[in-house]
């Protein structure tokens, strides 16, 4: 056997097999992440896109400008490292050392939520669990665990303990929100039925009252047609209420698993992107199982 040969039994074969361990390990990776990004890109080619008064409950893609939410206080308008405002922000900071180079110390995201508007109305956008493209990257260096000063100065990472990193939407960014639309308020909130029954309990515990209402023979009892009229006054009640109650619609992650994306892209773009991203890694792939056929064909 020539030593090539013996190298390649080696890698095969031999304590840990560390090459067609990686190789194999790639393989699978590539899978995964091909169906990722194709299944993405068919959810956004396949989504038909909404208009924010029109959009039905459910699984809808929505295009629009970014707002400030009114009840996000002003402390939760900037981001934590360059205090820079954005309705959106996440950061991670790094520190030099091991094998790596540099490992995760510090890290988080925001989860205010925030408006997407378009020329016919505007949703409530709640970020938690999105996978978000920002518009916004930056990168700088320093000496303190937590930055100072929001900027690098000099010779960037050299001789710099400290990388940060933060990721922001800033307010009228155009953003393409893939997720699941619901209403609260008004008369397009769910559980009608219960709060009128809920309604009635209540005017049950007061008897005469009820009895003085709707009682119109005096008999002391409410019949058939009485209570019918009692529970019609009731469902008056509840929907006059929730007209004067503003309807808001929210997007938020789907509770059936689907991707909920939020991306500072066009749809077309951001489909675009993820179609790149399943070819490459379908290539991956290949070039994985071309690599580990040769592996075992050198046997």
């Amino acid at each position: 056997m020539s030593p090539g040969s013996a190298h390649t039994v080696w890698m095969i074969h031999g304590e840990p097999g560390t090459l067609v361990l990686l190789l194999v390990a790639a393989c699978v990776a590539c899978c995964v992440f091909t169906y990722r990004a194709w299944a993405r890109a068919r959810s956004l080619s396949n989504t038909a896109r909404a208009r924010v008064r029109s959009a039905p409950h459910g699984y809808v893609e929505l295009y629009g400008r970014t707002g400030f939410a009114p009840d996000v206080k002003d402390q939760a308008r900037s981001a934590p490292l360059t205090g820079r405002a954005c309705v959106w922000w996440r950061y991670h900071i790094y520190e030099r050392g091991g094998r790596n180079g540099w490992y995760t110390i510090d890290h988080g995201a925001s989860e205010n939520t925030f408006l997407l508007q378009d020329d016919t109305g505007s949703c409530v956008v709640d970020p938690r669990g999105a996978e978000v493209t920002p518009s916004a990257r930056q990168v700088w260096y320093g000496s303190e665990s937590w930055p100072t000063t929001p900027y690098s100065t000099g010779l960037g990472s050299l001789g710099s303990n400290y990388k940060y990193v933060e990721q922001r939407i800033h307010e009228t960014d155009s953003v393409c929100a893939l997720g699941e639309l619901a209403a609260t308020g008004g008369l397009a909130d769910g559980g009608l039925e219960s709060e009128i029954a809920s309604l009635l309990h209540d005017w049950k515990a007061d008897p005469a009252t009820l009895l003085r209402r709707f009682d119109r023979d005096g008999d002391g009892q409410l019949d058939a047609q009485e209570w019918e009229q009692a529970r019609a006054a009731a469902r008056a009640q509840v929907l006059e209420g929730r007209a004067q109650t503003p309807l808001v619609k929210e997007m938020a992650r789907p509770r059936d698993g689907r991707p909920y994306l939020l991306a500072a892209r066009s749809p077309e773009a951001l489909a675009r992107r993820y179609r790149w991203q399943a070819s490459a890694c379908l290539a991956g792939f290949f070039v994985t199982l071309i690599l580990l056929a040769h592996l075992f064909a050198a046997r």
